[in-house]
């Protein structure tokens, strides 16, 4: 959950004490104006911040019949780095948290 405050841009100098208020009540919340944009990119950060810690990074080894693997990692996740060994891939991939046990018999401690 996040808590945004919206139209801060039709706040007076008299509100100032209000919004400190609010934002002491509700920590972690954001203000914005979408009229004006003031406090957009803070908005935009603090969503871009909840959905990283919603995903891990794991790194794997697939060996190479298992293709399958390797194709349910680029469907699911995000593929970040790709080798090429002698026997399998090694593979570093940032997945939701619930696809990560699917995962387990390929992972690299």
């Amino acid at each position: 959950e996040l808590i945004a405050f919206n139209k801060v841009d039709r706040l007076g100098p008299d509100d100032a004490g209000q919004l400190g208020r609010l934002r002491q009540r509700y920590p972690g919340s954001v203000v914005l104006s979408a009229m004006t944009g003031e406090g957009v990119e803070g908005l935009l950060t603090a969503l871009g911040d909840r959905l990283r810690a919603m995903f891990r990074i794991i790194e794997l080894v697939v060996p190479y019949e298992r293709g399958d693997v390797v194709a349910a990692l680029h469907r699911h996740g995000e593929v970040l780095a790709e080798e090429h060994e002698a026997q399998a891939t090694r593979l570093r991939a940032r997945l939701h948290e619930v696809d990560v046990p699917r995962f387990a018999d390929f992972r690299v401690a």
